[in-house]
Protein backbone atom coordinates (compact mmCIF):
# COMPACT_ATOMS: atom_id res chain seq x y z
CA UNK A 1 0.00 0.00 0.00
CA UNK A 2 1.18 3.34 -0.92
CA UNK A 3 1.76 5.04 2.54
CA UNK A 4 1.45 9.07 3.04
CA UNK A 5 2.81 11.00 5.97
CA UNK A 6 -0.33 12.65 7.50
CA UNK A 7 0.66 16.30 6.37
CA UNK A 8 0.68 14.98 3.21
CA UNK A 9 -3.00 14.00 3.50
CA UNK A 10 -3.42 17.57 3.96
CA UNK A 11 -1.80 19.15 0.76
CA UNK A 12 -3.74 20.07 -2.69
CA UNK A 13 -2.94 16.68 -3.67
CA UNK A 14 -6.49 15.21 -2.22
CA UNK A 15 -7.68 13.34 -5.29
CA UNK A 16 -4.40 11.07 -4.76
CA UNK A 17 -5.08 10.15 -1.37
CA UNK A 18 -5.05 6.84 -0.30
CA UNK A 19 -5.82 4.92 3.08
CA UNK A 20 -3.31 5.10 5.54
CA UNK A 21 -2.47 2.08 8.10
CA UNK A 22 -3.61 3.42 11.72
CA UNK A 23 -0.50 3.72 13.05
CA UNK A 24 0.05 6.48 10.74
CA UNK A 25 -3.31 8.33 10.96
CA UNK A 26 -2.76 10.12 14.62
CA UNK A 27 -4.32 13.66 12.64
CA UNK A 28 -7.47 11.82 11.45
CA UNK A 29 -7.83 9.92 15.12
CA UNK A 30 -7.57 13.09 16.59
CA UNK A 31 -9.92 14.95 14.15
CA UNK A 32 -13.15 12.18 14.21
CA UNK A 33 -12.63 11.79 18.29
CA UNK A 34 -12.85 15.29 18.27
CA UNK A 35 -16.23 15.01 16.56
CA UNK A 36 -17.31 12.11 18.85
CA UNK A 37 -17.21 14.02 21.54
CA UNK A 38 -19.58 16.71 19.99
CA UNK A 39 -22.13 14.12 18.34
CA UNK A 40 -22.67 10.56 19.77
CA UNK A 41 -25.36 9.79 17.97
CA UNK A 42 -23.95 7.97 14.85
CA UNK A 43 -27.01 9.27 12.74
CA UNK A 44 -26.28 13.17 13.77
CA UNK A 45 -22.57 12.35 13.16
CA UNK A 46 -23.33 11.03 10.23
CA UNK A 47 -25.38 13.37 8.77
CA UNK A 48 -22.85 16.24 10.04
CA UNK A 49 -19.83 14.47 8.11
CA UNK A 50 -21.78 14.87 5.18
CA UNK A 51 -22.87 18.07 5.85
CA UNK A 52 -25.96 17.23 4.50
CA UNK A 53 -24.87 16.56 1.26
CA UNK A 54 -25.67 12.97 0.78
CA UNK A 55 -23.40 10.65 1.72
CA UNK A 56 -25.54 8.72 3.41
CA UNK A 57 -25.11 4.99 2.48
CA UNK A 58 -25.10 1.76 4.39
CA UNK A 59 -21.39 0.74 3.41
CA UNK A 60 -20.17 4.37 5.21
CA UNK A 61 -22.75 4.36 8.01
CA UNK A 62 -21.40 0.99 9.01
CA UNK A 63 -17.79 2.55 8.30
CA UNK A 64 -18.17 5.42 10.52
CA UNK A 65 -19.49 3.41 13.60
CA UNK A 66 -16.86 1.20 13.94
CA UNK A 67 -14.01 4.07 13.13
CA UNK A 68 -15.98 5.89 15.12
CA UNK A 69 -15.50 3.34 18.11
CA UNK A 70 -12.13 2.80 17.29
CA UNK A 71 -11.55 6.25 18.07
CA UNK A 72 -12.54 6.45 21.36
CA UNK A 73 -10.96 2.82 22.31
CA UNK A 74 -7.91 4.12 20.27
CA UNK A 75 -7.51 0.53 18.81
CA UNK A 76 -6.65 -0.36 15.40
CA UNK A 77 -8.73 -0.37 12.72
CA UNK A 78 -6.90 -2.71 9.82
CA UNK A 79 -6.83 -0.18 6.51
CA UNK A 80 -8.97 -2.95 4.53
CA UNK A 81 -11.50 -2.68 6.72
CA UNK A 82 -12.44 0.25 4.99
CA UNK A 83 -13.05 0.94 0.96
CA UNK A 84 -10.83 3.54 -0.33
CA UNK A 85 -14.15 5.76 -1.83
CA UNK A 86 -15.16 5.60 2.23
CA UNK A 87 -11.81 6.47 3.90
CA UNK A 88 -11.50 9.52 1.32
CA UNK A 89 -15.23 10.51 2.37
CA UNK A 90 -14.54 10.31 5.95
CA UNK A 91 -11.49 12.08 5.80
CA UNK A 92 -12.82 14.67 3.58
CA UNK A 93 -15.87 15.29 5.71
CA UNK A 94 -14.08 15.57 9.09
CA UNK A 95 -11.43 18.00 7.68
CA UNK A 96 -14.10 20.07 6.64
CA UNK A 97 -16.26 19.82 9.30
CA UNK A 98 -13.29 20.77 11.93
CA UNK A 99 -12.54 23.67 9.54
CA UNK A 100 -16.62 25.13 9.69
CA UNK A 101 -16.92 24.20 13.12
CA UNK A 102 -14.85 25.99 16.13
CA UNK A 103 -14.82 23.63 18.61
CA UNK A 104 -11.70 22.65 20.51
CA UNK A 105 -10.25 19.10 19.71
CA UNK A 106 -9.00 17.49 23.03
CA UNK A 107 -6.95 15.00 21.55
CA UNK A 108 -3.73 15.60 21.51
CA UNK A 109 -2.03 15.31 17.85
CA UNK A 110 1.05 14.46 16.60
CA UNK A 111 3.94 16.68 16.00
CA UNK A 112 3.77 16.34 12.85
CA UNK A 113 0.71 17.22 12.78
CA UNK A 114 0.29 20.75 13.26
CA UNK A 115 -1.09 22.39 10.10
CA UNK A 116 -4.56 20.52 11.50
CA UNK A 117 -6.59 23.06 11.50
CA UNK A 118 -8.43 23.17 15.03
CA UNK A 119 -9.68 25.68 16.50
CA UNK A 120 -9.19 25.58 20.32
CA UNK A 121 -11.48 26.93 23.33
CA UNK A 122 -11.03 30.15 23.77
CA UNK A 123 -12.89 30.12 27.82
CA UNK A 124 -15.54 32.58 26.54
CA UNK A 125 -17.25 30.83 29.64
CA UNK A 126 -14.96 30.39 31.76
CA UNK A 127 -15.89 30.24 35.62
CA UNK A 128 -19.55 30.34 34.63
CA UNK A 129 -22.17 28.11 35.65
CA UNK A 130 -24.91 26.61 33.28
CA UNK A 131 -28.22 25.58 33.41
CA UNK A 132 -29.41 23.40 30.63
CA UNK A 133 -32.78 21.97 30.27
CA UNK A 134 -33.16 19.21 27.66
CA UNK A 135 -29.52 18.55 27.99
CA UNK A 136 -29.29 15.42 26.21
CA UNK A 137 -31.10 15.73 23.03
CA UNK A 138 -29.87 17.01 19.96
CA UNK A 139 -29.48 20.86 20.32
CA UNK A 140 -29.44 20.28 23.95
CA UNK A 141 -26.03 17.95 23.68
CA UNK A 142 -24.88 20.35 20.98
CA UNK A 143 -25.18 23.40 23.53
CA UNK A 144 -23.83 21.48 26.38
CA UNK A 145 -20.77 20.63 24.82
CA UNK A 146 -19.96 23.49 22.86
CA UNK A 147 -20.39 25.48 27.05
CA UNK A 148 -17.97 22.52 28.58
CA UNK A 149 -15.56 23.28 25.68
CA UNK A 150 -15.32 27.26 26.78
CA UNK A 151 -15.04 26.51 30.42
CA UNK A 152 -18.67 26.82 31.78
CA UNK A 153 -19.57 24.13 34.68
CA UNK A 154 -23.07 22.61 33.25
CA UNK A 155 -26.27 21.28 35.50
CA UNK A 156 -27.55 18.95 32.18
CA UNK A 157 -31.18 18.69 33.02
CA UNK A 158 -32.65 15.59 31.21
CA UNK A 159 -35.67 13.46 31.81
CA UNK A 160 -33.59 10.76 30.92
CA UNK A 161 -30.96 11.88 33.25
CA UNK A 162 -28.09 10.18 32.25
CA UNK A 163 -25.67 12.07 29.87
CA UNK A 164 -23.66 10.49 27.01
CA UNK A 165 -20.25 8.95 27.96
CA UNK A 166 -18.68 11.00 25.81
CA UNK A 167 -20.00 13.79 27.16
CA UNK A 168 -18.43 13.61 30.81
CA UNK A 169 -15.72 15.80 30.57
CA UNK A 170 -13.54 16.29 33.45
CA UNK A 171 -12.37 20.16 34.58
CA UNK A 172 -8.93 21.72 34.53
CA UNK A 173 -8.55 20.54 38.47
CA UNK A 174 -9.51 17.08 37.62
CA UNK A 175 -12.92 17.41 38.64
CA UNK A 176 -16.49 17.02 37.02
CA UNK A 177 -17.75 20.11 35.40
CA UNK A 178 -20.87 18.01 33.78
CA UNK A 179 -23.35 16.82 36.36
CA UNK A 180 -26.61 15.53 35.00
CA UNK A 181 -29.40 16.36 36.69
CA UNK A 182 -32.88 14.31 36.15
CA UNK A 183 -36.06 16.49 36.91
CA UNK A 184 -39.13 17.74 34.90
CA UNK A 185 -38.89 21.08 34.69
CA UNK A 186 -42.39 21.17 34.66
CA UNK A 187 -42.44 20.67 38.04
CA UNK A 188 -41.84 23.02 40.72
CA UNK A 189 -40.82 21.05 43.35
CA UNK A 190 -38.34 19.12 40.78
CA UNK A 191 -36.99 22.95 39.39
CA UNK A 192 -36.67 24.03 43.36
CA UNK A 193 -34.85 20.81 44.01
CA UNK A 194 -32.91 21.48 40.87
CA UNK A 195 -31.65 25.09 41.59
CA UNK A 196 -30.85 24.10 45.42
CA UNK A 197 -28.21 21.75 43.79
CA UNK A 198 -26.69 24.19 41.62
CA UNK A 199 -26.06 26.52 44.92
CA UNK A 200 -24.45 23.51 46.50
CA UNK A 201 -22.26 22.03 44.32
CA UNK A 202 -21.10 25.72 42.02
CA UNK A 203 -22.76 28.43 43.63
CA UNK A 204 -25.50 29.23 42.05
CA UNK A 205 -26.23 29.61 38.10
CA UNK A 206 -24.81 32.20 35.68
CA UNK A 207 -26.87 30.94 32.88
CA UNK A 208 -29.95 29.94 32.08
CA UNK A 209 -31.30 27.87 28.61
CA UNK A 210 -34.24 27.03 28.63
CA UNK A 211 -34.47 24.18 26.02
CA UNK A 212 -36.64 21.00 26.87
CA UNK A 213 -39.60 20.93 24.74
CA UNK A 214 -42.20 18.72 23.86
CA UNK A 215 -45.04 18.07 21.40
CA UNK A 216 -47.67 15.73 22.15
CA UNK A 217 -49.55 14.79 19.03
CA UNK A 218 -50.03 18.31 17.67
CA UNK A 219 -52.44 18.87 15.19
CA UNK A 220 -54.55 21.68 13.74
CA UNK A 221 -57.01 23.21 16.22
CA UNK A 222 -60.38 21.77 15.09
CA UNK A 223 -58.29 17.81 16.39
CA UNK A 224 -56.11 18.70 18.63
CA UNK A 225 -57.46 17.24 21.79
CA UNK A 226 -57.15 19.14 24.91
CA UNK A 227 -54.70 16.57 27.32
CA UNK A 228 -52.17 16.73 24.23
CA UNK A 229 -52.66 20.52 24.32
CA UNK A 230 -51.95 20.59 28.20
CA UNK A 231 -48.69 18.88 27.88
CA UNK A 232 -47.27 20.35 25.20
CA UNK A 233 -48.00 23.90 26.91
CA UNK A 234 -46.96 22.30 30.21
CA UNK A 235 -43.11 21.26 28.65
CA UNK A 236 -42.78 24.09 26.33
CA UNK A 237 -44.01 26.93 28.52
CA UNK A 238 -44.60 26.11 32.00
CA UNK A 239 -41.24 24.38 32.42
CA UNK A 240 -39.33 27.65 31.37
CA UNK A 241 -41.62 29.62 33.86
CA UNK A 242 -40.69 27.44 36.57
CA UNK A 243 -37.12 27.51 35.66
CA UNK A 244 -36.97 31.20 34.70
CA UNK A 245 -38.37 32.25 38.35
CA UNK A 246 -36.13 30.47 40.64
CA UNK A 247 -32.91 31.02 37.90
CA UNK A 248 -33.29 34.91 38.69
CA UNK A 249 -32.70 34.65 42.33
CA UNK A 250 -29.73 32.82 41.90
CA UNK A 251 -28.77 35.16 39.48
CA UNK A 252 -29.14 38.35 41.59
CA UNK A 253 -27.24 36.85 44.29
CA UNK A 254 -24.22 36.51 41.39
CA UNK A 255 -24.62 39.92 39.83
CA UNK A 256 -26.69 39.15 37.11
CA UNK A 257 -26.80 36.29 34.28
CA UNK A 258 -28.09 35.66 30.74
CA UNK A 259 -31.20 33.34 30.08
CA UNK A 260 -31.50 32.42 26.55
CA UNK A 261 -34.73 30.12 25.57
CA UNK A 262 -35.14 28.22 22.39
CA UNK A 263 -38.47 29.58 20.52
CA UNK A 264 -39.56 28.30 17.02
CA UNK A 265 -39.76 29.98 13.63
CA UNK A 266 -43.59 28.70 14.58
CA UNK A 267 -43.92 31.54 16.50
CA UNK A 268 -43.14 33.51 13.89
CA UNK A 269 -44.56 32.66 10.94
CA UNK A 270 -47.69 29.89 10.57
CA UNK A 271 -46.11 26.09 9.62
CA UNK A 272 -48.05 23.60 11.87
CA UNK A 273 -48.64 22.21 15.34
CA UNK A 274 -51.31 24.51 17.27
CA UNK A 275 -49.89 23.75 20.71
CA UNK A 276 -46.36 23.80 20.21
CA UNK A 277 -46.88 27.23 18.14
CA UNK A 278 -49.27 28.71 20.74
CA UNK A 279 -46.07 27.75 23.79
CA UNK A 280 -43.56 29.36 21.99
CA UNK A 281 -45.27 32.27 20.70
CA UNK A 282 -46.04 32.69 24.67
CA UNK A 283 -42.45 31.77 25.44
CA UNK A 284 -41.18 35.18 23.30
CA UNK A 285 -43.57 37.34 25.52
CA UNK A 286 -42.74 35.96 28.46
CA UNK A 287 -38.91 36.11 28.07
CA UNK A 288 -38.86 39.97 26.57
CA UNK A 289 -40.83 40.68 29.92
CA UNK A 290 -38.10 38.86 31.78
CA UNK A 291 -36.02 41.45 30.05
CA UNK A 292 -37.61 44.45 31.03
CA UNK A 293 -38.41 43.22 34.21
CA UNK A 294 -34.68 42.54 35.66
CA UNK A 295 -32.83 44.10 33.72
CA UNK A 296 -31.54 46.30 36.48
CA UNK A 297 -30.07 43.40 38.53
CA UNK A 298 -28.14 43.09 35.38
CA UNK A 299 -29.65 39.76 34.31
CA UNK A 300 -30.36 39.63 30.26
CA UNK A 301 -33.11 37.47 28.95
CA UNK A 302 -33.27 36.56 24.68
CA UNK A 303 -34.70 34.17 22.75
CA UNK A 304 -33.57 31.95 19.36
CA UNK A 305 -36.40 31.25 17.12
CA UNK A 306 -34.32 27.80 15.15
CA UNK A 307 -35.88 26.57 12.04
CA UNK A 308 -35.59 22.92 11.27
CA UNK A 309 -32.52 21.26 12.50
CA UNK A 310 -31.11 17.79 12.09
CA UNK A 311 -31.38 15.63 14.41
CA UNK A 312 -31.46 12.20 14.96
CA UNK A 313 -34.87 11.88 14.83
CA UNK A 314 -36.23 14.58 12.46
CA UNK A 315 -33.49 12.63 9.88
CA UNK A 316 -34.59 9.37 10.55
CA UNK A 317 -38.26 10.80 9.81
CA UNK A 318 -37.18 12.59 6.85
CA UNK A 319 -35.38 9.28 5.41
CA UNK A 320 -39.02 7.84 4.92
CA UNK A 321 -39.78 10.56 2.35
CA UNK A 322 -36.69 11.80 0.51
CA UNK A 323 -38.88 14.22 -2.01
CA UNK A 324 -40.69 16.07 1.18
CA UNK A 325 -36.74 15.82 2.61
CA UNK A 326 -35.78 18.01 -0.48
CA UNK A 327 -38.73 20.02 -0.65
CA UNK A 328 -37.87 21.10 2.92
CA UNK A 329 -34.54 21.93 1.91
CA UNK A 330 -35.44 24.17 -0.93
CA UNK A 331 -37.28 26.56 1.48
CA UNK A 332 -34.07 27.59 2.87
CA UNK A 333 -32.34 29.91 1.09
CA UNK A 334 -29.04 28.89 2.61
CA UNK A 335 -29.67 25.53 1.02
CA UNK A 336 -29.71 22.90 3.68
CA UNK A 337 -31.83 22.51 6.65
CA UNK A 338 -29.60 23.45 10.05
CA UNK A 339 -27.57 21.56 12.54
CA UNK A 340 -27.52 21.59 16.57
CA UNK A 341 -24.70 23.38 16.37
CA UNK A 342 -25.79 26.50 14.49
CA UNK A 343 -28.06 26.62 17.13
CA UNK A 344 -25.12 26.27 20.11
CA UNK A 345 -23.78 28.62 18.78
CA UNK A 346 -25.47 31.68 18.79
CA UNK A 347 -26.40 30.40 22.05
CA UNK A 348 -22.87 30.87 23.39
CA UNK A 349 -22.84 34.17 21.49
CA UNK A 350 -25.98 35.14 23.92
CA UNK A 351 -24.69 33.63 27.19
CA UNK A 352 -21.56 34.95 27.09
CA UNK A 353 -20.42 38.40 27.87
CA UNK A 354 -19.90 39.37 24.28
CA UNK A 355 -23.44 40.09 23.90
CA UNK A 356 -23.77 42.14 27.71
CA UNK A 357 -25.64 44.89 25.82
CA UNK A 358 -28.31 42.69 24.17
CA UNK A 359 -31.23 41.63 25.69
CA UNK A 360 -35.14 41.80 25.53
CA UNK A 361 -34.34 40.32 21.75
CA UNK A 362 -35.52 37.65 18.84
CA UNK A 363 -33.15 35.95 16.76
CA UNK A 364 -34.51 33.92 13.98
CA UNK A 365 -31.36 30.94 13.31
CA UNK A 366 -32.88 29.99 10.60
CA UNK A 367 -30.88 29.86 7.33
CA UNK A 368 -33.23 32.63 5.32
CA UNK A 369 -36.20 30.88 6.13
CA UNK A 370 -38.10 33.80 7.59
CA UNK A 371 -36.33 35.93 5.37
CA UNK A 372 -38.41 34.57 2.12
CA UNK A 373 -38.06 32.74 -1.42
CA UNK A 374 -36.20 34.16 -4.24
CA UNK A 375 -38.64 34.52 -6.90
CA UNK A 376 -36.92 33.81 -10.28
CA UNK A 377 -38.80 35.90 -13.09
CA UNK A 378 -36.55 34.77 -15.91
Amino acid sequence: MDEKAPSAVFGSAMADWVPLPWADCETLHGIMKCISYKYHDINELYHYCGGGRGIRTPETLASLAVFKTAAFNHSAIPPSALSLATWRTIFCSCLSLVNRDPVPCRVPLSANCSDVPCNYMQGRLQDKVALVTGAFGGIGSAITRRFLAEGAAVIANDLDGRPPANLRIAGPDGGERLIAHRADHSKESDVVAMMQRARELFGGVDILVNNAFAAFEDTDIETLREEDWDHTLSACLKGPFLCTKHAVPLMKERGGGSIVSISSVNALRAVSETAYTAAKGGLISMMRLVAADFAEWNIRSNVICPGTIATSASLDYWEQFPAGFAELKRMYPLGRIGDPVDIANYVLFLASDESNWVTGTVHAVDGGLMAGTKLSVR
